[in-house]
């Protein structure tokens, strides 16, 4: 449901890098005459993201500003939005329209999201109780399926990753697709990028990948949402050794002793992506089965 403009906090300039004389009646004019900036929603090393309203219909968006002078973060911005222009779905963030100006640079306007980021969330209440986590997983694994099914991966899962809006009954919207590649073209296969501690094995070695770098990353996902803990708890610098070598820390390890959940879990994370379940919903469903006996 579009918020409207008076409830929305006013926009402020930002702080940082080359935003420092970024103002939102510049930032409004740059994205023309229907949209104007309200507000930063969030900062990062490629770009700023904003929220807007359309002038005239007084609905919201979000629109991704890359940093001036960066190509890279163009690039992944202009990838993001080829991705995203290729799929609807409920729990998926909408794609609007990407566009380019002389001072800003390339901008991608898309759905906004409102509610928290998981992430956010989980550092807030600890782990979620099983029956209020499953359902975030199944529209997890519903957008994850999705992906698939247009042969696009998501390469990036995690909690930061994913909008918990808490007013609409948990509906979840997954984000940020600047890793997603389409599977069916080798050359974007190799050597994706992700992050440590959700990557899978053959993900940290740069090898060929598909589909099932994203079972296991929703298994990472579901491990640190139902307990709180990833399956390798190791520093930024030894996860990927670990995840690499090491056996993940199952369920029961962490307090959390369902039948059968931890050979859920085992095969979802298992170092051999053939081993793994075929499909994301295949996995939330024997998890759903193991709380359910």
């Amino acid at each position: 449901m579009p918020l409207a403009f008076q409830h929305l906090e006013p926009a402020t300039a930002l702080h940082t890098g080359n935003f420092d004389t970024w103002q939102p009646a510049r930032l409004s004019s740059w994205l023309g005459a229907s949209h104007r900036v309200v507000k930063l929603l969030s900062s990062g090393g490629f770009g700023h993201v904003f929220l807007t309203e359309h002038v005239s219909r007084g609905t919201v968006a979000a629109a991704k500003f890359s940093l001036p002078g960066h190509p890279l973060a163009a690039s992944m911005l202009r990838h993001e939005a080829s991705v995203l222009s290729h799929i609807a779905h409920a729990n998926v963030v909408g794609f609007r329209e990407l566009g380019v100006t002389d001072e800003a640079g390339t901008y991608l306007l898309m759905e906004y999201a409102p509610g928290i980021e998981l992430d956010s969330w989980l550092q807030q209440h600890g782990p979620m109780p099983p029956q209020r986590a499953l359902g975030v997983l199944r529209q997890l694994a519903a957008a994850i399926d999705h992906l698939h099914q247009l042969d696009y991966v998501h390469a990036d899962l995690k909690p930061t990753h994913v909008m918990l809006d808490e007013a609409r009954g948990d509906h979840i919207k997954l984000l940020d697709f600047g890793c997603a590649f389409d599977s069916r073209d080798s050359r974007q296969s190799r050597e994706v990028g992700g992050t440590p501690g959700y990557m899978a094995p053959e993900q940290a070695r740069g090898e060929q990948c598909g589909p099932a770098i994203d079972i296991y990353g929703l298994a990472a996902l579901a491990s640190e949402l139902l307990t709180g803990h990833l399956p390798h708890s190791h520093t930024t610098r030894s996860v990927v050794r670990a995840v690499l070598r090491e056996p993940p820390a199952l369920p029961s390890a962490r307090g959390l002793l369902r039948p059968g959940l931890d050979a859920c879990f085992a095969r979802a994370l298992h170092k051999r992506p053939r081993e793994r379940f075929a499909t994301a919903h295949d996995f939330v469903d024997a998890i759903t089965a193991a709380f359910a006996s």
